[in-house]
C-alpha cells in the first residue's frame, strides 16, 4: 500500500477495511473489553431469537425477517466508525414496513427512554454506562418488541 502524507497506519487501516464488509471477528477486534462483553450477549440473543445479523463496512444491523422485508430494530458500532462503540435503536424500518408499526415505536421509544438518549427517531446507548439494571430493562424491551413485530397483522 503507498504510503499516504498526512495520514497515520490506524487511518489507513480504517479505509481498507472500510471497503469492505465488517465481520464478527473484525468488528469485536475494535472493541473495548466492556463493549465487546455487550455485543457478545447481544449477538448471542439475536441468534436465540432468530434475529438476521446484516454486516456492512461500518456496522451490524439486527433484523426480523417478516416475509419479504427485513425490519431493522438495532444497528451496532464499533471503533473503526465516527460513532465509536455505539448502538442505535433504528425505527423506521418498523414505522413504514409494520402493520400498527406506529404504535410499536411508542412502545419501543417509552421503553428505551430513561436507557439511552434521543437520538434522530430513536435512540444512541453509551454501552459503557448501562448498569445491569438498564441491561435488563433494555432486553426485556427488545424481546417485547420483536413479539409484537413478528405477531403484528
Amino acid at each position: 500500500m503507498p504510503r499516504l502524507v498526512g495520514q497515520t497506519a490506524e487511518s489507513r487501516m480504517r479505509k481498507s477495511i472500510i471497503k469492505t464488509k465488517l465481520n464478527e471477528t473484525t468488528f469485536f477486534e475494535h472493541l473495548d473489553k466492556v463493549e465487546a462483553g455487550f455485543y457478545r450477549k447481544l449477538l448471542d440473543f439475536a441468534k436465540n431469537n432468530q434475529l438476521l445479523i446484516i454486516w456492512t463496512p461500518m456496522s451490524f444491523s439486527l433484523n426480523i425477517v417478516r416475509g419479504e422485508d427485513d425490519i431493522i430494530i438495532l444497528r451496532g458500532y464499533c471503533n473503526l466508525s465516527s460513532f465509536g462503540q455505539t448502538l442505535f435503536t433504528t425505527v423506521g424500518n418498523i414505522s413504514s414496513k409494520v402493520p400498527n408499526g406506529e404504535s410499536i415505536v411508542n412502545e419501543y421509544k417509552k421503553g428505551l427512554e430513561n436507557i439511552g438518549k434521543k437520538a434522530a427517531d430513536g435512540y444512541s446507548f453509551n454501552i459503557a454506562k448501562i448498569d445491569e439494571e438498564q441491561s435488563a430493562r433494555f432486553y426485556e424491551v427488545l424481546t417485547s418488541i420483536i413479539k409484537m413485530i413478528k405477531s403484528s397483522r
